[in-house]
């Protein structure tokens, strides 16, 4: 991996700092972009089994299918299509606000899609709640090789970048 500032730099992980340290040798004019946060991959079952005051704020990437649309209320309920083997028939389902999305022809009940956004949490239900900023249809997605790529991604990323 390429060495930055004498420690190795993951493939997958962003840094600013090269780009700060060549704007303060005086190779540029010292803007740094502002680069949002990744989403990090998260199955239904483990935004609904995690304490939602450590979820606040995160962002997350989740996939599941759309049980129902309100669109009065502009959010959708999104079921979860997983395939687990050796677990319970236990259904996941969390709420998303689809506000800051226009293209509303994904948010059809059936729908398999990607919502990337930002967990809030429902003051009501202390439940959490994703505030969506992209959503995206998946229809035809294989839910038990998605799974098993995102757990063979995650164990690479445990040993690799640490």
């Amino acid at each position: 991996f390429p060495k930055f500032g004498g420690g190795a730099l993951c493939p997958y992980v962003t840094s600013l700092a090269p780009m700060a340290t060549h704007a303060a040798a005086g190779h540029g004019g010292g803007y740094i972009p502002y680069v949002p946060k990744t989403a990090e991959v998260m199955f239904m079952d483990e935004l609904c089994q995690t304490n939602p005051e450590i979820l606040k704020g995160k962002h997350v990437r989740v996939l599941g299918k759309i049980c129902v649309y309100n669109p009065i209320e502009n959010a959708a309920v999104l079921q979860d299509p997983g395939v687990r083997h050796g677990e319970s028939d236990q259904t996941y389902e969390i709420r998303v606000h689809m506000g800051y999305i226009d293209d509303l022809a994904l948010c059809v009940p059936g729908s398999m899609v990607q919502v990337l956004g930002e967990v809030d949490i429902d003051e009501l239900t202390m439940t959490p709640v994703v505030r969506a900023r992209i959503v995206r249809g998946v229809d035809g997605i294989d839910v038990s090789m998605y799974r098993r790529a995102v757990e063979v991604q995650r164990e690479f990323l445990k040993i690799n970048c640490q």
